[in-house]
């Protein structure tokens, strides 16, 4: 259960939420109910994201066994995706 509520893997599922999301909807624009749908699961990955984020820079600033390859990967993807979307978004 540890490795399900770990903040990589948290980040990991919060940014597949948002680009699936993200995906649905420019592939069904036509449709209210999709696009409904797709854009609260978009909103939700994304604050999943500014959560979830600065948690786990946080674990890997203060934590030395912390910083392995995966999870410092997995921080900045997420930091990229949330970037990505405060320069569209301004």
């Amino acid at each position: 259960m540890r490795k399900f509520m770990s903040p990589g893997f948290l980040t990991f599922a919060a940014i597949r939420a948002s680009v699936a999301a993200a995906a649905v909807l420019f592939t069904y624009p036509a449709n209210p109910l999709i696009w409904n749908a797709a854009t609260w699961t978009l909103v939700a990955g994304l604050a999943g994201l500014l959560v979830v984020v600065p948690v786990s820079g946080y674990v890997l600033a203060r934590d030395r066994t912390a910083r392995t390859w995966q999870r410092i990967a997995t921080f900045l993807i997420g930091l990229a995706c949330l970037a990505a979307v405060a320069v569209v978004f301004l």
